[in-house]
């Protein structure tokens, strides 16, 4: 897709670049492992007067999260597991376990809604919770854990 790319700023983010250009559209994010095909100008570029960065930065990841979270799921939580979510998962995933979490249970458990993209992309950032974890909901999920631990069990049962 033809883009203007006289107005642009390049991104780096968790290891990964983005440019940020002016199109016909606006302003849209792209990430530069991604184009294939480009054409280098002898042309400079100037950011646009009053762009801000980090505003659009933020706006962008909304936007991005709110698409691609399509689904929720609804887990319980060890009180551990629990407070080490920033640091297992993405702010999305993270702040929504705390914006949701319930008061804990006899067992000191909480339970959370996350946002999630889909069953497949969910189960290993399920899987990182190890024990302290359990799928509430939807059953799809729960049902495709349960088959990767039975292939899991199998595997670490046989004799070595």
């Amino acid at each position: 897709m033809p883009t203007d790319l006289r107005r642009r700023t390049l991104v780096l983010k968790a290891g990964h670049w983005y440019l940020v250009a002016g199109g016909t559209e606006g302003l849209r994010t792209y990430r530069i492992s991604r184009i294939v095909d480009l054409h280098v100008l002898d042309e400079r570029f100037e950011r646009p007067e009053g762009f801000d960065l980090a505003d659009h930065w933020q706006n962008y990841l909304q936007f991005f999260d709110a698409r691609r979270h399509q689904g929720e799921a609804t887990l319980r939580l060890s009180p551990s597991t629990f407070y080490r979510l920033p640091h297992l998962w993405d702010s999305a995933m993270a702040d929504a376990a705390q914006r949701t979490a319930t008061s804990p249970d006899a067992d000191g458990w909480v339970r959370v809604a996350i946002p999630i993209e889909s069953v497949e992309q969910a189960l290993p950032e399920l899987l990182k919770l190890g024990a302290d974890a359990e799928i509430l909901a939807p059953a799809g999920l729960r049902e495709h854990m349960t088959q990767t631990l039975d292939a899991l069990t199998r595997i670490y049962r046989r004799s070595v």
